[in-house]
């Protein structure tokens, strides 16, 4: 099975002038839910799914203890998770206090093994595409 790909526009920056840039995307098949995944890992291993899935509950609890206290966190050929912060504008760190600062996000940053394992995906061009809601009639919605 190979991964199907469109063209969607490239978002402008503001100039206005040529032509629309597109840009390749993978256009998903679906979101797999974590039991399905679970189910799916548990058939050729000996590990019950029970087992897979209080595995994946005590990862997950670590890793949150992790980035709360600080750390960047490696998940073995995965890849790093860290925080991105948010706070307004300064020009000088004596004009916030630590309440104004936020965490915004939590970055990705795939390992160098992962990349290289999914640098040969077969990849097709999709035959619907992408579908935007504005495309598609109100009735249909």
């Amino acid at each position: 099975m190979a991964a199907e790909y469109d063209f969607r526009k490239k978002p402008s920056k503001g100039k206005g002038d040529g032509p629309d840039e597109l840009i390749p995307r993978i256009v998903s098949k679906g979101t797999i839910r974590t039991g399905d995944l679970i189910k799916d890992l548990s058939q050729p291993t000996t590990f019950q799914e029970g087992e897979l899935m209080g595995a994946l509950e005590t990862l997950v609890n670590g890793v949150v203890t992790y980035l709360e206290n600080g750390y960047t966190v490696e998940l073995g050929n995965l890849g790093f998770f860290s925080l991105k912060l948010k706070a307004r504008p300064v020009t000088d760190k004596k004009e916030i206090r630590s309440p104004s600062i936020v965490v915004d996000k939590v970055n990705f940053r795939s390992s160098a093994w992962l990349r290289k394992q999914l640098a040969t995906v077969k990849l097709q061009r999709a035959r619907s595409g992408f579908r935007s809601s504005a495309a598609v009639e109100k009735s249909e919605r």
